[in-house]
């Protein structure tokens, strides 16, 4: 019978390692203002069909729903990313997501902090990811330790 623990810690690292890098360069992005043209927490699509014991049952999937507009060295771009980490789920995601569009930093004048990319303007971003996020790629790497 083949080990497999060293396959899967050897996946928990790298994914680990993957997770903080990727913050640590998301944060490193500069930002313009933009103009926000969709707000909503609504569905996307719903589910495929999930069986129950009893029943058939098909969930919506819920997730922020934004789309904003900003320029960068005179070429306007379109975008719909609200996170680096997107957030999707059933009913019991509307709260979550709904918290994420509340911490999207409006000044007075109604405009929103839109973090671009410098190599590639059109991904963009309305919220930087957190110190917790980071979280996710420790607790990837401590687990890859422990295999």
């Amino acid at each position: 019978m083949v080990n497999i623990a060293p396959y899967i810690s050897l996946y928990f690292a790298s994914m680990g390692v993957l997770v903080i890098a990727r913050n640590i360069s998301v944060r490193k992005w500069p930002w313009c203002e933009g103009t926000l043209t969709k707000e909503n927490v609504g569905s996307l699509y719903r589910s495929a069909e999930k069986f129950t014991t009893t029943d058939r049952v098909q969930e919506d999937v819920i997730s922020a729903q934004i789309a904003y507009n900003y320029g960068v060295d005179g070429t306007i771009f379109t975008g719909h990313r609200l996170s680096h980490t997107l957030v999707y789920g059933s009913f019991a995601a509307i709260p979550l997501n709904r918290r994420q569009l509340a911490a999207v930093l409006r000044p007075a004048d109604g405009k929103v902090r839109v973090h671009y990319n410098p190599r590639k303007p059109s991904s963009s971003v309305l919220i930087l990811p957190g110190r917790f996020i980071d979280l996710a790629g420790i607790i990837a790497l401590a687990a890859a330790v422990f295999i």
